[in-house]
């Protein structure tokens, strides 16, 4: 029997697939009748229940609930599944952001434990956990978060752990969590003068340019640049 998890996961999947440029129906198919031992598909089966062996089952399901189409071999999401996908996987990729970030847990148990997050976690929960987080756009694996209503309306109030350097203070200690750019010259320059995920940085000044200290060595950012490194306080 599928069961309402079963869509969900297999949504999931089909996101994930299509967001890296495969929708191929044959091969995405394929893909959610694997046994499930790598850690992106292990979400299917982790919990002990495999989906239905005949998979054909399932993208039968999703299109009857108008969540797919297959067109000439390809899958792809209708209005109302890309919607739902979108949901599922911003919410598993926010509980990683926590438990990475805020709980520091890392590898296998992060991913296991945010597969089973994502479906208890409420929409003021998921709206309390982005705003804590400071509305992270990428999850620890350097996959983009879809944005939420509280990240476009920026309506809530509480103080992010997570924040860019930019926003720290004069004095301010914070430990890099990641470094948002797509011009990966200047990502490897940063990673190369130490600020990698996990250093702690100390700000000595916030203008005319972003001073700051990572043990003996001082640096100074443009404050463009120091809005791309993001840390937790």
């Amino acid at each position: 029997m599928i069961t309402l998890r079963d869509v969900q996961e297999a949504l999931a999947v089909i996101w994930s697939e299509i967001e890296k440029g495969n929708a191929d129906a044959a091969e995405i198919k394929k893909i959610l009748s694997q046994d499930g031992q790598t850690q992106e598909y292990g979400r299917i089966r982790r919990h002990g229940r495999p989906l239905p062996d005949d998979t054909d089952d399932i993208i039968k399901r999703l299109k009857t609930e108008n969540l797919i189409i297959e067109t000439n071999g390809k899958i792809d999401f209708t209005e109302s599944g890309r919607k739902r996908a979108s949901r599922i996987i911003r919410l598993h990729r926010l509980a990683e952001r926590l438990l990475h970030d805020v709980l520091e847990i890392h590898g296998g148990a992060m991913h296991l434990s945010a597969c089973e997050f994502e479906h208890i976690m409420s929409d003021d929960v998921e709206e309390s956990v982005c705003t804590l987080l400071g509305h992270p756009r990428l999850c620890p694996h350097g996959s983009p978060i879809p944005a939420g209503k509280c990240c476009k309306l920026q309506t809530s109030e509480a103080r992010p752990i997570i924040t860019t350097l930019d926003r720290l203070g004069a004095g301010d200690e914070a430990r890099i969590s990641y470094i948002y750019t797509k011009d990966h010259a200047l990502l490897h320059k940063l990673l190369s003068l130490g600020l990698a995920p996990g250093a702690v940085v100390k700000i000595h000044q916030k203008s005319p340019s972003l001073v700051l200290n990572i043990g003996a060595t001082t640096l100074a950012l443009e404050e463009e640049v120091g809005k791309m490194i993001f840390a937790r306080r």
